[in-house]
């Protein structure tokens, strides 16, 4: 049934070319009187009828410019600079790209001599962008992209993440192109802040819901970094190094290649002192079951193209959700990025990230109580670990025609995890007698696999706001672990104590994979309101070994089998969705509302300790809405109203203690 499904599916999407963001406004801006180029000339692409297709570029040293992946629609494209008159021009996009060549005059008394110095806005609003002019922004010469960032107004960095508004900021593009995959944190921390002209913040939709124009709730926060007109070419970078007392040390650097559409940068750091220069997706994955979601609660995969709120293998398809680690930290980490544009129909970027991370936590923990009848409590804690990370993002878009378009977005990471944690707790009287001692020791070797695929091919016909898309995701994850864990234990009695000692092995693994589709047509029926029909079917199919021995010291071996504590599991989820929204729009406001029936099925398949088999149908309304109003030039007001169901994990349905870590 899978295979017929798959071949069904990736027919359908080789017979139907599909296309979406498929239109390019071009030109040169020249002087009316010399005939030579406008340079540093502002081109704003106004929509007529939906802001979130305004468009916006700056001319080069010759007057070129170029507005890429602009979607059909009526427009007003104004052209402006210091000294020269506003030219403001009509413009329809249907069936092909445009070239144009714009001619600008001089205002009348114009003193070629004469120098005009503007106060710039710190910050302006365009639509629902936030825009920031970093000139406005005064920052150290060798400052990051995250040093200005950090002193413009509603962008904050906690914990190692940038937020904006306070949401985090999953990804950063640089002049309308990916950087780094989704690893916001690797962009701003990697990029000089001299080359910045602009920082945009705004709310990103999907890739399937940018081409049809309906928000469908997976919007997520996005920056987009303008660069200087002057810095589109050549090469920039920096490197530095320091060494202090106690064998303290920081190295590191970067260096970014521009030529023309080509993107090249190099980025490295290693330090001991607790820089850890990367996305919490490179700590500790392998103990993590959590993704990454958007705010519409439809998982990574609906962030990047939808993936309409299929749960996700083992809730862990994406970036890994662990928070920066305490104590001390050693750090070696090392990316690297490109970007291009091959001919005229394929753009591609991709990226390649290494990291190696040691950390050690000692703690001493001491507690008394003023009443006799409760115990003093001394503690030790010695804990270590070494992390190391590698992953790979790529994302391809190729441009048939101007009616079809494929995007396709791979990616995959390998994580290795060692850790070894000595914990020592002691009760005492008040006079110091000692009562009982505690001496638990873990080790744990782990390794964690993701492998991640989203193809999305987009088709629009002639009649404007009619299109279709279809998105197919695919995913797979391995984790497989050793964990041992070892305990002693001490009382004291009146003139005697009393030993015991336990020793524990653990041998855990799990993996999954996940197939979905999300299909999407989209009909006009005036020219403000949109009807779309969506059908999300998905499969995901999972299992967990886990398997505990205790130690048996006649033959120095781990081989007594304890069956409270392990189990064979397998889970099969198999669900069906389909919906109809309505979407009413105008220039400034949006109000969308639709229903989707989704059927899902659960079955569980237990074959250790006791068989047991679990078949479950569920069956689901789905509401959603959303109202976007535009109450002034500063001020928007987004409510958002979604219902999603997320089916639990297979570690989650089994019916046996997680004991790693636990006391024996």
């Amino acid at each position: 049934m899978i295979k017929n499904y798959l071949l069904a599916m990736f027919a359908l999407l080789f017979v139907s070319a599909v296309h979406a963001q498929g239109y390019t406004v071009q030109g040169i801006l020249q002087d009316k009187q010399s005939g030579k180029g406008v340079q540093s000339a502002t081109i704003l692409l106004e929509s007529m009828t939906d802001t979130s297709h305004n468009r916006s570029a700056i001319s080069d040293t010759a007057g070129r410019f170029r507005i890429m992946n602009v979607l059909p629609d009526s427009f007003n494209i104004v052209f402006s600079t210091v000294g020269y008159s506003r030219v403001s021009k009509g413009l329809r996009l249907e069936a092909a790209d445009i070239d144009l060549n714009i001619l600008i005059s001089r205002k009348p008394g114009e003193l070629q001599a004469v120098t005009v110095i503007a106060t710039i806005s710190p910050v302006t609003m365009k639509g629902d962008t936030v825009q920031y002019n970093a000139s406005q922004y005064k920052v150290n010469p060798d400052a990051t992209v995250e040093d200005l960032a950090k002193k413009m107004p509603g962008i904050t960095v906690e914990d190692g993440q940038l937020k904006a508004n306070g949401e985090v900021v999953q990804k950063v593009t640089i002049d309308g192109r990916e950087f780094f995959g989704d690893d916001a944190t690797a962009a701003v921390k990697n990029l000089p802040a001299e080359i910045v002209d602009k920082i945009q913040v705004f709310d990103r939709l999907s890739d399937q819901a940018q081409f049809t124009g309906v928000d469908d709730g997976n919007t997520t926060k996005g920056i987009n970094i303008i660069t200087k007109a002057n810095m589109r070419n050549g090469q920039f970078g920096r490197v530095y190094a320091g060494y202090g007392t106690n064998g303290k040390y920081q190295a590191g650097g970067n260096t970014t290649l521009l030529k023309e559409s080509r993107k090249l940068s190099f980025v490295g750091n290693f330090n001991n002192i607790n820089q850890q220069n990367f996305a919490t997706q490179d700590l500790l994955g392998v103990t993590s079951s959590s993704s990454q979601g958007s705010r519409g609660g439809g998982g990574r995969g609906g962030g990047r193209g939808g993936n309409g709120g299929n749960n996700q293998v083992n809730n862990n398809n994406g970036n890994f959700l662990v928070g920066q680690q305490s104590g001390i930290n050693k750090t070696n980490a090392f990316g690297i990025n490109y970007a291009d544009i091959w001919g005229k129909k394929a753009t591609i970027s991709g990226s390649y990230f290494f990291n190696s991370s040691a950390n050690n936590s000692d703690e001493l923990l001491n507690r008394q109580y003023f009443s006799i009848t409760i115990p003093n409590l001394s503690q030790v804690n010695l804990a270590s670990s070494t992390n190391t990370n590698h992953r790979v993002n790529l994302r391809i878009e190729y441009k048939f025609d101007s009616a079809n378009q494929l995007i396709i977005t791979p990616n995959a990471s390998v994580q290795l995890n060692n850790s070894d944690k000595d914990a020592t707790t002691a009760f005492f009287k008040t006079a110091g007698t000692t009562l009982s001692r505690t001496h638990n020791i873990n080790s744990s070797d782990k390794t964690a696999t993701n492998l991640n695929s989203n193809i999305l091919f987009r088709h629009a016909f002639p009649k404007r706001g009619r299109t279709y898309s279809i998105n197919l995701n695919t995913s797979y994850n391995n984790r497989i672990g050793d964990v041992y864990t070892t305990q002693f234990d001490t009382t004291f009695l009146p003139a005697t104590f009393r030993d015991s000692t336990a020793r524990r092995y653990t041998d855990q693994f799990s993996n999954g994979y996940q197939l979905s589709s999300n299909l999407i047509y989209t009909e006009p029926l005036s020219l403000h309101s949109q009807l779309q029909a969506n059908y999300n079917p998905g499969y995901t199919k999972s299992k967990a070994d886990q398997q505990a021995y205790q130690y048996d010291g006649s033959v120095d071996k781990y081989d007594i089998f304890n069956p409270t504590l392990s189990s064979k599991f397998e889970n099969t989820t198999a669900s069906q969705k389909g919906g109809i929204t309505y979407r009413y729009f105008t220039r400034d406001n949006q109000l969308s509302a639709g229903v989707d029936f989704q059927q899902t099925n659960l079955k569980s398949d237990r074959t250790f300790p006791t068989a047991l088999q679990v078949n479950k149908t569920f069956q689901n309304f789905l509401p959603n809405a959303i109202l976007r109003l535009k109450l002034s030039e500063k001020c928007n007001l987004r409510i958002l109203y979604r219902a999603n169901t997320n089916q639990p994990s297979v570690t989650q349905l089994q019916d046996v203690y997680d004991i790693t870590g636990l006391p024996l």
